[in-house]
């Protein structure tokens, strides 16, 4: 098992795709908490499964948020 800092790493590759989902930052940002469950969706599909839905849902609130 990786440790935090590997495992964030080998992860952000996937979080780009918040770069290709302006419209939906925007309509999460604007208080549409469902596209939350589509972006986790294709970090999920993505990584063929293999994240942790908890730490994905962890990271997407936090750039969401821009934090």
């Amino acid at each position: 098992m990786q440790n935090g800092p590997q495992r964030r790493q080998r992860f952000l590759p996937h979080m780009l795709l918040l770069d290709n989902r302006v419209d939906t930052v925007a309509k999460y940002r604007a208080g549409n908490e469902k596209v939350l469950s589509f972006l986790m969706g294709q970090v999920m599909k993505q990584t063929r499964g293999r994240a942790n839905a908890q730490f994905v849902q962890t990271v997407l609130k936090r750039l969401l948020a821009g934090k």
